[in-house]
């Protein structure tokens, strides 16, 4: 279970997926743009999380960028920079990747 997708230092995006607005007003549109925002970064370090039942999770620790800190995010949720246009071309047409 040491088999990390990412190391330290690989540049990294989070996965696109499909995200739904049903927002009304001007307002409620503008607070759902600001929060569906592509982000980028850089990964600081890799870990192993065990769950409450027991399950052990790949977690792997981002530095996005304009951020200062790290934040933890599960490996499966992340993908390199460089395979992001293809996932999304992918998650647009309705096809896992």
């Amino acid at each position: 279970m040491t088999d990390f997708k990412f190391q330290p230092g690989d540049r990294v995006a989070e996965r696109p997926r499909v995200k739904l607005n049903i927002a009304s007003t001007a307002q409620g549109q503008a607070v759902f743009n600001r929060h569906s925002k592509q982000r980028y970064g850089t990964v600081t370090a890799t870990t192993i999380r065990v769950n409450s039942k027991g399950s052990k999770r790949k977690v792997i620790l981002v530095q996005w960028d304009g951020s200062q800190q790290s934040s933890e995010h599960e490996q499966m949720r992340l993908c390199a920079i460089d395979d992001l246009p293809k996932l999304t071309q992918s998650t647009l047409n309705g096809h896992a990747a």
